[in-house]
């Protein structure tokens, strides 16, 4: 029995492809080895081959789980989450450069985590937290990137 796959699965499924697509496409324009030691395209095609990999996992859940009475209804888009998510992301790429990557970070999970009602603002507090002193210990200390953690 073929099950019809919902649509929802079929827009996130191709969402995730064209990204995936897109980054390893401009993965191949870096090279992948230097002298013996891994280039700057492996860690970014790999993680676009992830994002295809996640598209053929949302596209067999939709065929496993099949369509719900929600889905057949033709659910409309969610556009306060839509909203909230590309407004963290754009609160990150305005502050990141101008007051450091751990203000960004804060502003930018505090906005993006707005845009599921169930969680409160004590655990967006937290995972900002978290997630701004781990981003800084990987991406400031250990990496050594030129993203200082506080510009004044």
């Amino acid at each position: 029995m073929i099950r019809r796959i919902p649509a929802s699965n079929w827009w996130a499924a191709a969402m995730m492809g064209a990204v995936g697509a897109f980054g390893a496409w401009q993965a191949t324009h870096y090279p992948f080895e230097l002298d013996r030691i891994i280039g700057p395209a492996v860690f970014p095609l790999g993680l676009s081959l992830l994002l295809v990999g996640t598209a053929l996992a949302i596209l067999v859940e939709g065929v496993v789980t099949g369509p719900t009475l929600d889905d057949d209804a033709g659910i409309r888009p969610r556009w306060w989450s839509i909203l909230c998510i590309c407004g963290g992301l754009l609160a990150f790429m305005l502050l990141v450069e101008r007051v450091g990557l751990v203000p960004a970070i804060l502003a930018a999970v505090m906005i993006a985590g707005r845009a599921d009602h169930e969680t409160t603002i004590l655990t967006n507090l937290i995972t900002a937290i978290g997630l701004a002193a781990s981003c800084t210990f990987v991406f400031y200390w250990f990496l050594r990137l030129p993203l200082p953690p506080f510009i004044w």
